[in-house]
This record gives structure tokens, sequence and C-alpha cells, in this order.
């Protein structure tokens, strides 16, 4: 079955600490730490936009994903999954960014989007629990700014 429409997720959370600190973090193409528990291995070829990443899952299924724009002084980058391997959906486009709340404050906002190949709301579900498993990782990591 293809999915009739496309679907659309988003998470952010308030993180106690400076926005670059976790910018420093989400930025850092090569660090698995915000994909703990979702990835078991991460290969990268390049730096920035046109950089690729492998993710290599626990299962050993392979996503291969771009990054499409990457703004450092902005804290933001987007990225295309450009073989989602067993995954079901296609057409499948993220992005994060961080930005400066307060002293010692940022708020991290990621969102995606996706064209789902099964069920619309198991797809969703995924992908929403995925958005909301680095924020908790990262929350975790520096501190909740709520």
């Amino acid at each position: 079955m293809t999915g009739k429409s496309d679907i659309a997720c988003t998470g952010e959370a308030l993180i106690a600490a400076d926005a670059d600190a976790v910018w420093a973090l989400i930025g850092d193409l090569r660090n698995m730490a915000i994909m703990e528990g979702l990835v078991e291995q991460l290969e990268v070829e390049g730096d920035g936009e046109g950089a690729v990443r492998r993710l290599i899952l626990p299962d050993g299924a392979i996503v291969t994903e771009a990054i499409e724009r990457y703004d450092s002084e902005a804290r933001s980058y987007g990225y295309r999954i450009l073989d989602p391997g067993p995954l079901p959906f296609r057409d499948y486009t993220g992005a994060a960014r961080v930005m400066p709340v307060s002293k010692g404050t940022c708020r991290l906002v990621w969102e995606a989007s996706a064209t789902p190949l099964v069920d619309a709301d198991a797809v969703r579900a995924a992908i929403q629990g995925n958005i909301d498993h680095v924020l908790r990782v990262v929350s975790a990591r520096f501190g909740s700014g709520a």
C-alpha cells in the first residue's frame, strides 16, 4: 500500500545549556551520541553540506542520508534520506536547529516529513518516536531548561 499523503512530525525541547554547546553536539555529523539506541554504527563521507551519512541499524540494515543544508552560524541543518533501507517510507526530509532563548538556555527543534508506504499512523508514530528519543538524549546530556 502506498501512502496517500505526506506526514509531518515535529519535536522541541528547552535545554539548560548554551546554544553553542548544544550545536557542538547536534552539528557534529560524526557524533553518534544523539542516535544512541537507534543506530549501531555511523559512517560519514564529507563535511557539512553535501556530506553523506550511512546509519547502520542494530539489525544491520543501512539507511543513507545526505546533508542538503548546513549552517553553523544559524545552528541548523537539513537532510534527506536517499535510501531508507527497510524503513517503510519515501521522500523523507528532516531538519534540526538550535536557537538561543536566554543565557544558558536554548531550544532544540527537530522536524521531519515523509511519504508512508504502509499505515500512515504507524510511520508517523515511528518517526515521532525517533525525534522524541533524540530530544530526550540531548535533554538528559545537558539538562532540561523547563
